[in-house]
């Protein structure tokens, strides 16, 4: 699922500290940072209007939802 970045606390952060919120591991496949589809890694620094492709359990998955934020519009995604 595709979620985008809201969450002001995680700005500035890197990706790892949202893993380390979650119980359970979580994969982040791919993400648009920057303008860019990338393939991150635990270091790199989230940012506003990020959006992360997530697969998690459905537990997890409505954790994130409200750790990071919305699932983008299809304008926002594509």
């Amino acid at each position: 699922m595709h979620l985008s970045l809201e969450n002001k606390q995680l700005e500035g952060q890197p990706l790892r500290k949202l893993f380390e919120l979650l119980k359970e591991p979580i994969v982040v496949s791919r993400m648009m940072h920057d303008g860019e589809i990338i393939t991150p890694t635990p270091d790199i620094t989230l940012s506003a209007g990020d959006v992360l492709l997530v697969v998690a359990s459905k537990q997890e998955m409505e954790q994130l939802k409200l750790l990071v934020g919305r699932k983008p519009n299809k304008s926002e995604n594509s």
